[in-house]
């Protein structure tokens, strides 16, 4: 939802109100807000930053009402990061209407990424909001897919304040309002002096933050880390990128990057040695789908394990708890450890990860790291003998896997090269390095590896791919490696991610390169349903098309 002003921009907080013996929330129009948290008792979804509304009572819509319905078919999974994306709608639709100088219109967003999509929702407060749902990914809050938001919602005018009116359902907020992109002046955020100083927004329990402060580290660019807390969620994050998810970099030329994959590649650039990508074409393709396979298909292990594992749920729900309340008056600790944890949890099913298959996902982590253990026999990181970018996407994943009791018990019973592997790659981080090292010669070695990647995590993007095309919401349904059913609704963002992988191969081979005999007809292979079902994704890549 954008509120669009007409006229001299002001920022108006929520208010509790009993209309008629009736619970209503109501926009405050003799009171402007100082600063975004209004009063502890604000649903965190509702924290308001509502700007400009002209004081011309004569000109308010007596009511605007609508059935706001969207069904989320496909689930669109991410980064950032994000960060590759969550959410979207099946379909764009768009109402508008006005009241006083606002301007109310509900469009289709592109979908954010993965990286911490935090949806705020609230459950309870005090008796009198049952519930609010986050509608899509409008720029702000994580999204939650199968979004019903709305019905009847009426915007009239009162005595005293314009009120959101629940109608039918007194005590429940049936539509969301989602915060706007904070402006500088509102919030009294500066634009930072030009300096050579990074600043770096992230969460402890975020394994792209992970993955972003060890490279940075590797690279040896100053940097000053800030964990973000729920004032900086929207007074930096939000209002400089749009979304509210982790890391965010503040570049010294005050540009703001998210999304760990984009913010590598802005400081390969800006920093280009160390390097952490391969001169050598095919080695580095190679490399890059692994660093994809790491943010998209371990995540999911690391949530699945996280959040259905009763301790390392209680213990996330803390660190969440303490980052978004630290320097934050008025925000309840308890209160913020029940209330941003959901957010997460409701989109695990939905990337294929359920209680009901979970140990399905925890079998796969032995075999990744005993593959990595193969990798790591012949070199001292996975693809040659410094860090690759493919490097620092595991290490974000099972860094965070380590650090939650369940999973520390796993990467311990892991084998050694791993725990080996883990010590080098801090250490290079602590030190920092001045050139990078030569990549692999012999890529035999990565095979374990690539094939586990290429039977799960690629063989469901292309079974995904297909559905998607076939244009049913037929759920995919597809067996993986070890005899795993992996089911899910269809994803176009997954699509997407492969679509900007084959852009990988047709790169690569378009340039006359190919990737390295001992593991290409592990991908190829994978490829060949598209071919089979005459996909677009194919027709658009000739040159990999040939080679498949």
């Amino acid at each position: 939802m954008e509120l669009r002003p007409e006229r001299a921009r002001r920022v108006l907080g929520l208010v509790r109100r009993d209309v008629d013996g009736n619970k209503q929330v109501a926009l405050d129009l003799q009171n402007e807000l100082a600063c975004p948290l209004r009063h502890v008792s604000t649903p965190l979804a509702l924290m308001a930053e509502i700007p400009a509304i002209a004081d011309d009572r004569a000109r308010a819509l007596a009511q605007f009402e609508g059935e706001i319905v969207g069904a989320h078919a496909a689930y669109d999974q991410p980064d950032t990061p994000l960060g590759k994306a969550v959410g979207g709608l099946a379909q764009s639709f768009e109402q508008e209407g006005e009241v006083t100088g606002i301007g109310v219109r509900v469009t289709r967003k592109e979908p954010e990424a993965y990286d911490e999509r935090l949806a705020e929702f609230v459950r309870e407060l005090h008796g009198e909001f049952e519930r609010v749902i986050t509608l899509g990914s409008l720029r702000l809050l994580h999204p939650v897919q199968n979004v019903i938001a709305g019905t009847r919602v009426p915007i009239g005018e009162g005595a005293e304040a314009r009120r959101l009116d629940a109608g039918a359902r007194p005590g429940v907020l049936e539509t969301a309002l989602h915060h706007l992109p904070l402006h500088t002046a509102v919030c009294g955020v500066k634009s930072r002096a030009m300096s050579d100083v990074y600043q770096l927004y992230t969460m402890q329990n975020s394994p792209y933050s992970d993955k972003v402060r060890a490279l940075m580290s590797y690279k040896r660019l100053p940097f000053e880390e800030r964990i973000q807390n729920f004032r900086t969620r929207f007074e930096v994050l939000q209002a400089r990128t749009g979304k509210t998810m982790v890391p965010v970099v503040l570049t010294p030329d005050d540009d703001a990057l998210n999304d760990s994959t984009v913010i590598a590649e802005h400081l390969e650039e800006r920093c280009p040695q160390p390097a952490t990508r391969w001169s050598n074409a095919s080695v580095d393709a190679l490399a890059m789908l692994l660093e994809d396979y790491a943010d998209e298909w371990l995540v999911r292990i690391m949530l699945s394990s996280r959040w259905y594992h009763a301790a390392d749920a209680a213990q996330n729900a803390a660190i969440i708890a303490c980052g978004m309340t630290h320097g934050v008056w008025g925000l309840d600790f308890q209160r913020a450890a029940r209330e941003f944890p959901p957010g997460i949890i409701s989109t695990v099913p939905r990337m294929g990860a359920t209680a009901e298959n979970a140990e399905g996902w925890y079998a796969m982590l032995p075999r990744i790291l005993d593959a990595m253990a193969a990798a790591l026999g012949d070199s001292l990181f996975l693809t040659g003998t410094s860090p690759h970018l493919c490097d620092f996407a595991f290490y974000g994943q099972l860094n965070q896997i380590r650090r939650d009791p369940t999973g520390h018990g796993w990467i311990e019973a892991g084998p050694e090269a791993v725990t080996a592997w883990f010590d080098r790659l801090e250490s290079a981080c602590r030190d920092g390095a001045e050139t990078a090292g030569a990549p692999l010669t012999e890529a035999s070695v990565l095979r374990p590896l690539v094939e586990e990647m290429a039977q799960t995590y690629l063989r469901m993007s292309v079974a995904n791919a297909v559905g998607v095309e076939r244009g049913d919401e037929a759920p995919v349904r597809v067996a993986l490696r070890g005899g795993f059913a992996f089911e899910a609704p269809q994803a176009k963002y997954n699509r997407k991610i492969l679509a900007a992988n084959l852009d990988i191969l047709e790169r690569l081979y378009g340039g006359g390169s190919a990737l390295p005999d001992e593991v290409e007809d592990l991908v190829l292979t994978e490829l060949k349903p598209l071919a089979a079902s005459g996909s677009q994704l194919l027709r658009e890549r000739p040159a990999l098309a040939r080679r498949v």
